[in-house]
């Protein structure tokens, strides 16, 4: 009797898993696989690590090109603020000595003119004459006293002397015409024991320093009763009234009362 055998058949699904599974190589060998495995790798890892490289160098790029350009900016917004206040600087600067050279052409012509009646006063000995007569009784009408006392220069005494008499008179008709007062007579004295000192006011050339002698031409308010170059100072009999009518104090008010006048044809505008 014969022995019939059954033919084993592999299930399909055991026959896939175990075809995946099985290590398959095509022409290379297992040690040539992984070398190949490994290389990708590390390229790969190269590949991430330059990516990574390339973006903080990115980041340190932007972060350091950042302060530099706000330290520049600093730099440069100092540097302008710099420039702007030597800029400033030089405007102000050219505008004091502008207004300094002014101020020297200015004080000049008041010396000038300082200088030029001084000259025709010690020349001209009338017109002086007429010139102290006018102060005098200007002095009188203001204070409007009986007795008064004349201070004026020591070469003026004389000349103060001779035409006292007739300024009375005159001061006297015109109280009389203009307040009809007829009995208002007034004393005129000089005061020879106290008189004035006199001012010196020497000429300059025009390339003189005109400040080295500011203190020759202005005189400072202290001292304007007790010096000058020519007028009177006229004081109350009991000294309670003082009357400064000296020809520095009238030129020095004509002179500011002039100076914006002087002023515009020295200086028009835009020059």
């Amino acid at each position: 009797m014969g022995v019939v055998l059954k033919e084993r058949t592999v299930e399909p699904r055991m026959q896939k898993k175990a075809e995946t599974t099985a290590p398959t190589y095509t022409g290379i060998s297992l040690e040539d696989y992984i070398y190949i495995e490994a290389k990708e790798k590390c390229y790969e890892v190269e590949i991430k690590a330059l990516k990574e490289f390339q973006k903080a160098k990115e980041a340190i790029v932007d972060r350091e090109s950042a302060t530099i350009r706000d330290s520049f900016d600093g730099r440069y917004r100092a540097r302008e603020v710099e420039h702007r206040i030597q800029r400033s600087t030089r405007i102000n600067l050219a505008r004091l000595k502008k207004m300094n050279e002014r101020n020297r052409a200015v004080l000049r012509i008041l010396h000038h003119a300082q200088f030029e009646l001084l000259e025709r006063i010690t020349k001209d000995r009338e017109f002086y004459s007429g010139v102290l007569r006018k102060l005098i009784l200007q002095g009188l009408i203001r204070m409007m006293e009986k007795q008064v006392m004349v201070r004026c220069l020591p070469r003026d005494v004389s000349l103060v002397n001779e035409i006292i008499p007739s300024v009375r008179q005159t001061f006297h008709d015109l109280v009389q015409k203009e307040l009809g007062q007829r009995d208002f007579w007034v004393e005129i004295k000089v005061d020879e024991s106290s008189p004035l000192e006199p001012r010196e006011i020497v000429s300059l050339d025009d390339d003189a320093d005109i400040e080295a002698h500011n203190e020759e031409i202005t005189l400072h308010k202290e001292e304007d009763h007790k010096k000058c170059f020519g007028g009177v100072v006229i004081t109350s009999g009991d000294g309670a009234t003082i009357c400064k009518n000296t020809l520095d104090i009238r030129m020095e008010q004509c002179f500011q009362e002039s100076l914006p006048v002087i002023r515009k044809t020295l200086f028009p505008e835009g020059r």
